[in-house]
This record gives C-alpha cells, structure tokens and sequence, in this order.
C-alpha cells in the first residue's frame, strides 16, 4: 500500500508540476530525465533543479523508489568533469537504488562527465547529458550511461 501511495503521489506531482509552462506554439513543456543504470533502464519522474551560488543540482525519482542527484558546478553550457587523477571535480552524481529501504546504501559518482547543452537563463531550463561510473563504502560498484536531462526546470536560491 505504502508503496503504491508513493508511486500515485510521483506522479500527481508530475502531472502538476508541468502543467503551468507551454512552448510558443502552447504545447506543454514536459522535463524530461532518463538513463540506464547499471544495464536497466531508469526514467525519473517530474526532474526538478535549484541553482544556487552557481551550483545546479538536478534531482528526481522514479515510480519504482530509485533515486538520481546530480551537481554540476556551473551554469553555463558546457562540459563539466569529474576526474579524482587529474583534479577535476566539475560535477557528480549519487544514486539511491531504493528510497523506501533505509539500509540499502546509495551510490557516488567516482568519476564521469555532464555535458550541458541547453541553459536558458530566461526561461530557468536546462537540458544536457551525462555519465558516471559509481561506488559505496561497501565496495559495490554501478554505472550510469546515457543519462539525459531535457528542459529540467530550475529555481534561484540566493
């Protein structure tokens, strides 16, 4: 029951979150963020993103519990890089494979990229790609590819 609650509360806040902002043309605009994680797809729901002192986090859940956070520091389109051997820590990104179990640990990204290819200060949209290879305390190991973000809104937090 908790489970299905969670899953019909995702997506009401979906449905509303994206139902005020149209196109020119008056379509709506619907955010988009999808990647394959570990060899299965992922597709979150309603992406949302704070800028705040030139730091963007985007971060979203999918019916299923699991959970994507990434920070780019930046807010600019470009490349932003996370490389520990040549110290470049641009970006990241933590998975939580389950919001609904407390002791299953998350995920952090141990090095990758984001490449933002769209940010419209106007609008407060950003859209762009990204990869990461992730690890944990545990020794566990995951892999997030073709991760993309499209018109993710995103607020301004002084």
């Amino acid at each position: 029951m908790r489970k299905l609650f969670f899953a019909i509360a995702v997506a009401c806040i979906g449905v509303f979150a994206t139902s005020c902002d149209k196109n020119e043309d008056g379509t709506p605009i619907i955010p988009t963020i999808s990647a394959t994680i570990d060899s299965q797809e992922w597709v979150g729901i309603a992406p949302k993103g704070i800028l705040t002192g030139g730091v963007l986090t985007i971060a979203s859940t999918s019916l299923d519990g699991k959970a994507v956070t990434i920070t780019v520091n930046g807010d600019k389109e470009g490349t932003y890089e996370l490389n520990p051997l040549l110290l470049k820590t641009q970006c990241g990104a933590v998975y939580k494979p389950s919001l609904l179990n407390s002791e299953e640990a998350s995920l952090i990204s141990s090095n990758g990229k984001v490449i933002i290819t769209k940010f419209d200060t106007n609008k407060k949209r950003v859209s762009g790609t990204f990869e990461f290879n992730l690890t944990n305390s545990a020794a566990a190991i995951g892999q997030i590819t073709k991760g993309t973000f499209s018109d993710v809104s995103y607020s301004t937090v002084q």
